[in-house]
C-alpha cells in the first residue's frame, strides 16, 4: 500500500526513524551528529532512543509527525545554542566546556536539520489546521 502521507510528514518521520543510524555513527565513528550538545554517551543514547520513539509514534500516527517535528526541533535547537553559548557567556575563565572550533560543524549540521524539520513541520501543521 503506497504511503499517502504528505511529503513533509514523510520527511519528518524518516528523519526520526533514521536516528538509529546516527547512533551507530556516534558509537562506531565518534560522529555525534544528532545530539552533540549532550556530553555523556549514555545521555546521547537516551536522546537517540527518545527520537527513535518519536519516529515510531510519527510512523504509527502520521498526523502527529508535524507536532513532533516542531516540538523536538525547537528543544534540540535551544539545547544546541545553549551548548555553544553558555560556556562563552558564563562569568568564568574556564573555557574547557566550550566545544571549540570543531563544535561549529555539528552545530551547523544539527542546526540546519532542526530548521528544516521545524519549517517542514510548521507547514504541515498549517495544512492540517486549514483543512
Amino acid at each position: 500500500m503506497p504511503d499517502s502521507a504528505p511529503a513533509a510528514t514523510r520527511l519528518i518521520r524518516g528523519y526520526y526513524l533514521a536516528t538509529p543510524a546516527f547512533g551507530v555513527l556516534d558509537i562506531v565513528l565518534g560522529l555525534d551528529l544528532r545530539a552533540a550538545f549532550l556530553d555523556g554517551a549514555g545521555s546521547r543514547m537516551l536522546w537517540y532512543a527518545l527520537c527513535t520513539g518519536l519516529g515510531l509514534v510519527a510512523w504509527r500516527w502520521p498526523v502527529s509527525a508535524p507536532l513532533i517535528g516542531v516540538v523536538e526541533s525547537s528543544v534540540n535547537f535551544f539545547l544546541l545554542i545553549a551548548w555553544i553559548m553558555l560556556p562563552i557567556m558564563l562569568p568564568t575563565d574556564d573555557f574547557g566546556a566550550w566545544p571549540g572550533a570543531w563544535g561549529v560543524v555539528p552545530f551547523l549540521l544539527i542546526g540546519t536539520a532542526c530548521i528544516i524539520s521545524f519549517h517542514s513541520a510548521k507547514r504541515a501543521l498549517y495544512a492540517q489546521v486549514s483543512r
